[in-house]
């Protein structure tokens, strides 16, 4: 059985040609060391994408929120738990 290829969104296509626009133009966005992307679902979910450096490998987590209400909760809980920062990879 062959799969159907899904169609992309205009939403999608819009986000990879803006990210290659990045990509392609480093004046904008010079040498990142890290990158995140919040994708928020018709539902009002929130899917948070991480892909970063850490000197020595790149690292690349998600995770996955209910409401913009739980990931704020969830950033005071990061913000307490380590008070100085740092990148947001999980």
């Amino acid at each position: 059985m062959k799969l159907k290829k899904r169609k992309i969104s205009k939403v999608w296509k819009e986000v990879l040609e803006t990210v290659e626009a990045f990509k392609d133009n480093p004046e904008y966005a010079p040498d990142p060391d890290h990158i995140q992307i919040y994708i928020t679902t018709k539902d009002g979910g929130i899917v948070e994408l991480h892909i970063g450096y850490d000197g020595e490998k790149i690292l690349k987590t998600f995770d996955s929120f209910d409401s913009e209400e739980e990931l704020e909760e969830q950033r005071i809980i990061e913000r307490m738990e380590d008070p100085e920062g740092g990148i947001l990879l999980n």
